[in-house]
């Protein structure tokens, strides 16, 4: 039943606290208010936590350049999934980058694109060692032997980092 004990002072506090029907009262807001404050602080919370941060990147799309079989690539690919992205992920050995979205890249991430070669694959002591090639050719030798890429490439908008170390990939955060 009703407590024996609720007086006119219990329902109308001046201090901030339980009353002695074991009711949070604020001297200030009703109790219906406090619990709608609290709704709305514990939406903030979720809606920030799980969607608010996947929503921001939607205006800037996130690409990866992926290699399943490389760790590097592997751990930048898991770290944008740990901040609950869902990554374009392109293969690039199954499906190479044109020439045109090569210098895309390069120019990206702010690099030429003999930076870009990896040395110590077989391809290019064989065929690219020691040579002396114009960003052009090695945009053409890229687009054609696409190993030579050196991954992981992550995009967002306009820019792009070379995910090496994996954690690189937060800078475009």
């Amino acid at each position: 039943g009703p407590c024996k004990e609720r007086t006119e002072s219990a329902t109308t506090p001046l201090h901030t606290g339980y009353n002695s029907c074991c009711e949070f009262v604020h001297p200030t807001t009703s109790p219906l208010k406090e619990l709608r404050r609290g709704v709305i602080l514990w939406a903030r919370v979720v809606l920030q936590s799980r969607f608010l941060r996947p929503l921001a990147s939607v205006d800037k799309p996130i690409t990866i350049y992926h290699n399943p079989r490389c760790g590097k690539s592997r751990a930048a690919l898991a770290l944008l999934q740990q901040r609950g992205l869902e990554p374009l992920v392109i293969e690039y050995l199954k499906q190479p980058p044109t020439k045109e979205a090569l210098r895309a890249l390069t120019s990206k991430l702010g690099i030429r694109p003999e930076q870009l070669v990896r040395k110590g694959e077989d391809v290019y002591s064989q065929k690219y060692k020691d040579k002396t090639l114009s960003d052009e050719q090695w945009l053409a030798a890229l687009a054609a032997n696409p190993i030579l890429i050196e991954r992981p490439i992550i995009v967002r908008g306009e820019r792009a980092v070379l995910g090496r170390p994996p954690e690189r990939v937060l800078e475009l955060f």
